[in-house]
Parts: C-alpha cells; sequence; structure tokens
C-alpha cells in the first residue's frame, strides 16, 4: 500500500480534488465554531488553581498597564520564590485585562476560548502548507482531533493556560512563516519566521525545544540534499536568530539578576525526587512516559494534579515498567523506520518527541505529570492518528465518503465516535474548573492518595465558609498529614487553626513544621503572626526577623515586627531604632499603605522625635484630612512638644 509522504510536489489536481477543495471554507467554518461550542460553558466561570498565583496574587499584574514594563524586565514571583518563569508577552495580557475589567474572570475565559480559536485556524492553515500533497480533509481531521481533545481543558478553562495557547499561537505563525520563506527565499517570510518564534518564547518558555523542530520541516518539506539547504546562508540566519532568541533572554536575565533560578519543586510535585537508586528514578521516568500517553488515548480521568502519591515510585521489578520499555521500543523502532521514508508518521512522532523532551523528566525538576504538558505534543500525537487512518484505512481521497470501502467507512466512522466522545468529555470536564472548590471536590475522589488534594480541598472548604466546613476541612487536613507529614502540610493546617482563632494548635503545628524544616519561610512568618496574635512579642520578633533575614515577607509584616518592638516589655532605645528602620524600609517600598506611614508617625512620636512625627502625620493629612488617627497622631506630637495651642485645635477635631 501506497505510503503517505511529505513531498515538495503537490498532488495531481482532479475533478474530485476541486470538489473537495470547495468545501474548505466549510472546513473553517466548522473550525471557527468548534472552540465556542465546547467552551462557552466556561465563560461564566471564577478564577481557579494557578489563576491565583498568577492573576489574583501577583501585584505586578494588577498595576495594569504601569506593570507591563516589569513584567519585561523581570521574572515573575511564584509561591513566593523567583524562579525562571519569564512569559511577559502571557502576562501583559492579564495586565491589559486587570487594567480595563478589574477582577472580573469572565472576561479571562472569554479571551482563552477566542485565542484557542485563533490558535486551531492557524494550525489548519499550517498543516494545509505542510501537507500540501495531501486532501484539505487530512489537515480538517488532525484540526479537529486537536480542539476536541479533552486533554486541552486545563490549558483552555484556566485562564493562567493562555500561556500554551499563547506559545502555540507564535510558533504556528513563525512556521508558517518559514514555509513561505522555504518557498520564496523572501527576507520578509525569514523576519516573520524569527518575530512568531520571539512571540512564543516570550509567551511560554516550552517554545525552547521548539527550535530543533525547524531542521526537522527542512528534512521532510524540501527534496534537496542537506548539505545543499544548510549551504543556503538564509537558512543558517533563520536558525541561528531563533536559537539566539532564548539564549540571550537568559543569559541577559542572568546578568541582570533578574531569572536566576530557585527550584520550587519538591517531593509533593514529582515524587521523583524522593528516588533513591537509578533502578526507581528511570523506572518511574519510563512508567511516566507511557503515562502520559495513556492520556492521550482514554483522557479519563482528568484531574488537575499528579503528584505525591497519586503516582508513586516504581522501579524494573514493577511488570508495569517492562511493558513500558517495551511500548516505548517498539514505537521508537516503528518511528524510526518510518523516518527513513519522510512519512507523515514519522513527521508526528518526531513532533511528539520534541515537544515532549522538556517535560520527559531526562532532567527532574518539574511536576512528574500534568495535562497541560501534552498541549503541544498532542498535536504531534493528533498528526499520527490521522496519518495512521488514512495509510492503512484504504481511505481514498480521490472518492465521496458514500463510494469509500466499508473498512473506510468503519473506520471514519469510528473517529466520528471518537470525535463525539472526546466532545462530551471536554464539555463535562469543562463544568469542573468552575472555581477551586468544584476543582478540587470533584477531583478528590480520583486522587484520594495524593497528600497535596487533600490539603487544597481543605484550604477551599475554609474560604467557602470557614465555620460550616471546620470539620470537614480539619478532617482533610489530617488525612494529607497521614499521607505525607511534610513541613507545608504541617504550615497549611497552622494557617487553618488560625483562621479557627486557635492559636495554640496552630502554634503547634507551624513547630512541627519547623523542626522538619528549620527554614522555612513562610513557616516563620505565620508564626511570628500567631504569637503576635497572643501578644507574645519577643518571641513574635524572633519568627519575623528570620522570615527577613530569610527573604519573605509580607506588606504588612513591616508594620506588624515594628509594633512588636514597640509593645514588648520595656522597649528601648534599640527597639525604637529598629522598629523606625522598618517603617521606612516599607513606606519606601509601599508608599501607599496607610498603616505603615501612621506607625511611622507613632514610632517617632514614643521615641520622642516630636518633629518628624508632625511632618509625617502632615503629610497624610493633605490626602485625609478627617482620618481618626491622623487627627489623635497630631494632637500627641503637638502636645509632647509643647506647641499646646496647636494641640488644642486637633483635639476639637477629635470631640
Amino acid at each position: 500500500m501506497k505510503k503517505t509522504k511529505l513531498n515538495k510536489k503537490p498532488h495531481k489536481t482532479n475533478k474530485t480534488t476541486k470538489q473537495v477543495n470547495k468545501f474548505s471554507w466549510l472546513y473553517y467554518f466548522v473550525i471557527l465554531l468548534l472552540p465556542f461550542l465546547l467552551y462557552n460553558n466556561t465563560i461564566s466561570h471564577d478564577y481557579a488553581y494557578d489563576d491565583h498565583v498568577i492573576i489574583l496574587d501577583n501585584p505586578v499584574v494588577q498595576k495594569g498597564i504601569a506593570g507591563i514594563p516589569t513584567l519585561f524586565k523581570n521574572a515573575i514571583t511564584f509561591r513566593g520564590k523567583s524562579r525562571v518563569i519569564y512569559r511577559p508577552i502571557a502576562y501583559t495580557t492579564h495586565a491589559l485585562e486587570w487594567q480595563f475589567f478589574k477582577d472580573n474572570p469572565n472576561i479571562g475565559h472569554f479571551v482563552n476560548i477566542l485565542l484557542y480559536t485563533i490558535a486551531v485556524l492557524l494550525l489548519f492553515r499550517f498543516l494545509l502548507l505542510l501537507f500540501k500533497d495531501q486532501p484539505p480533509l487530512f489537515a480538517f481531521l488532525i484540526t479537529v482531533l486537536f480542539t476536541i481533545h479533552p486533554i486541552h481543558v486545563e490549558s483552555v478553562a484556566n485562564i493562567k493556560g493562555r500561556d500554551d495557547i499563547l506559545c502555540l499561537i507564535g510558533f504556528l505563525m513563525s512556521v508558517i512563516a518559514f514555509l513561505k520563506y522555504l518557498d520564496t527565499r523572501s527576507t520578509k517570510w525569514a523576519v516573520y519566521t524569527v518575530l512568531g518564534y520571539a512571540f512564543s518564547f516570550l509567551s511560554k518558555e516550552i517554545a525552547i525545544p521548539l527550535m530543533a523542530v525547524y531542521p526537522v520541516i527542512i528534512y521532510f518539506y524540501t527534496k534537496d540534499n542537506w548539505k545543499i539547504v544548510f549551504k543556503r546562508k538564509g537558512i543558517i540566519a533563520v536558525l541561528a536568530l531563533i536559537f539566539l532568541i532564548p539564549t540571550g533572554v537568559y543569559l541577559a536575565g542572568y546578568l541582570l539578576g533578574n531569572l536566576k533560578a530557585s527550584n520550587i519543586y519538591n517531593l509533593i510535585d514529582n515524587p521523583m525526587l524522593g528516588a533513591e537508586t537509578a533502578g526507581e528514578r528511570w523506572g518511574t521516568t519510563i512508567y511516566v512516559w507511557v503515562y502520559y500517553l495513556k492520556l492521550l488515548f482514554i483522557p479519563y480521568p482528568l484531574v488537575y494534579y499528579y503528584g505525591f502519591n497519586h503516582i508513586s515510585l516504581t522501579n524494573f521489578a514493577d511488570y508495569r515498567v517492562w511493558l513500558s520499555i517495551i511500548a516505548v521500543g517498539l514505537l521508537a523502532f516503528y518511528a524510526i523506520r518510518e523516518l527513513r521514508k519522510k512519512s507523515i508518521i514519522a513527521f508526528g512522532f518526531l513532533f511528539y518527541a520534541i515537544t515532549f523532551s522538556i517535560f520527559a523528566h531526562l532532567v527532574l525538576g518539574a511536576a512528574i505529570v500534568a495535562e497541560r504538558y501534552l498541549f503541544m505534543p498532542s498535536l504531534g500525537f493528533c498528526i499520527v492518528i490521522i496519518a495512521l487512518l488514512f495509510q492503512y484505512g484504504g481511505i481514498d481521497h480521490k472518492k465521496s465518503l458514500t463510494k469509500q470501502s466499508l473498512k473506510a467507512k468503519v473506520l471514519l466512522g469510528l473517529l466520528f465516535l471518537a470525535y463525539l466522545v472526546g466532545a462530551f468529555i471536554t464539555i463535562d470536564r469543562n463544568k469542573d474548573w468552575k472555581n477551586n472548590l468544584t476543582l478540587y471536590a470533584n477531583d478528590i475522589k480520583w486522587i484520594d492518595g495524593a497528600s497535596q488534594a487533600h490539603s487544597n480541598l481543605a484550604i477551599a472548604l475554609i474560604r467557602k465558609d470557614s465555620e460550616g466546613n471546620k470539620e470537614k476541612a480539619l478532617s482533610h487536613f489530617e488525612k494529607a498529614l497521614a499521607i505525607y507529614k511534610s513541613p507545608s502540610n504541617h504550615r497549611v493546617l497552622g494557617e487553618a487553626y488560625m483562621q479557627f482563632r486557635d492559636t495554640e494548635n496552630a502554634k503547634d503545628q507551624f513547630q512541627k513544621a519547623l523542626k522538619l524544616n528549620p527554614n522555612g519561610r513562610k513557616t516563620h512568618l505565620k508564626l511570628g503572626y500567631t504569637y503576635y496574635t497572643d501578644r507574645l512579642f519577643e518571641d513574635a520578633i524572633r519568627h519575623l526577623e528570620k522570615a527577613f533575614e530569610l527573604n519573605y515577607v509580607e506588606e504588612k509584616t513591616y508594620y506588624f515586627l515594628a509594633r512588636a518592638y514597640c509593645r514588648k516589655a520595656n522597649p528601648t532605645a534599640t527597639d525604637y531604632k529598629r522598629a523606625i528602620e522598618l517603617l521606612l524600609s516599607g513606606k519606601n517600598k509601599y508608599p501607599d499603605n496607610i498603616d505603615i506611614q501612621k506607625d511611622l508617625g507613632r514610632v517617632y512620636t514614643l521615641s520622642v522625635n516630636y518633629q518628624k512625627a508632625i511632618s509625617i502625620f502632615k503629610e497624610m493629612e493633605k490626602k485625609t484630612p478627617n482620618d481618626k488617627d491622623i487627627v489623635e497622631g497630631l494632637f500627641k506630637a503637638y502636645t509632647g512638644l509643647g506647641q499646646l495651642e496647636q494641640a488644642e485645635v486637633y483635639k476639637q477635631k477629635l470631640q
């Protein structure tokens, strides 16, 4: 049987092909409509999962347009740690939405659907160009399979997942231009190729391995010998520029100190970090490769979290690992055999391998499994599936659907059924992403063995109704600790007790967390607040100062620690001096925080520096002249200074 290949030479046009091409507009219409049919039920959703970190807890994004320069200059802060997450284009879109719509998640969800629609339209165009010897139906079926696939729900239904969509849009714009460049050698298309890749990379760093796709396209798309291709200086220049984009950005980032990596992942995210032997490390890795393939073939159940201990460590004594080795080996053998023939199947395999490589745990770090990691690789999967169908299914693109062979009709019928099932799973799964509580509560039945899943659900329950859900939340916290006694689990349980105003149990949990991790930055911070609540100011000072030492503080930490110094038993001049240092630093960092400024004025008064106290309060009085705290502060400062006439003015205001 004739193999399906990529060729430079276009397919001969005949009457039937012309008839098929007439339906291209219909293909575009279906592709345009599908994303909205699949995801329109997400528009009314709230923020969920990583939306809170990236949007709601991101002060730079919440500056709107004013924050955009910072997004391009610095890596973002993620879970309190600076990490190599540099996605200025993706986060600029969030900043623009915040500027014009504030915290309106409905706009964010609508924009995600719109961008996903653009992505799949570009995908269809790319496939038409790349597989130009195939009928439009071939590219259409791949695009529909990609659009419908339920593995994309996290990237589309979660607003934060926009970085995946934008990364794909930039890449597709780039490779479309690259194909045009290979045909025309026009400088214009070379420039568009580089700009598209830059857009992709600046949306999400997973674009880095995509650099390898361009040589693959050259190999499959051109008929020329490699030596001839690479003698053309233009192609070398384009590939070199693509390579230099991430290299230049990261080099500049490291030199400027903005992109210094700090591994935020731990055993909770990736159980492989706890592997004690090479057998555990690589046995689990190979098993995970096939686990991802399983998610592509059978995307059910889908869950938001696959970490400890939903996927456990395994080794070469596990039969599943050997089955995985056999499966990977057979797929690799088949892909290599097809590679020599320049078949579409080989292209699909290579695309999958390249885009998946960054998540293949060849270097440990990222979460063990995440559905969003398959967003880009799933395109390779879709190409292989449809190419196999055409190659072995007896489909004759010269014939209409009614005149296909029985075998072809059955396979096309099964494909249509798969589309319907996929669409149903996608639409149904969208409902779970409505908000954190619906997501965590729905998924817990599938990931009951995952410690973090119980902890997340407990937190969501407390935020929904802290008193009404107290017992249910505590039971999930206890289950999380029973599965894994991690510092973070003890800490979040301590935070829950603080929510319930149970400071004794809160302190107990925080101290247990510190025994497991003495330098737990957030734990020191929370324990400091807890001691402050109990008016144990010396202990509060010790832990809040440790949080400063570990470079993990919040806006309110400045005035809480300053107050602790002033309220401890018999504060000294040194205590007042440290309080003033803290408040001046806080005022400089957060100039709009009125509490820091009020406390600074109060401490100046307590330290008998009345003139500076008056200066601080006068500055605030210009903005809020009738604020009771400011009026009282001026009354006390003028009284202390002996200017009783001025003091009387503010005394009258108080009355």
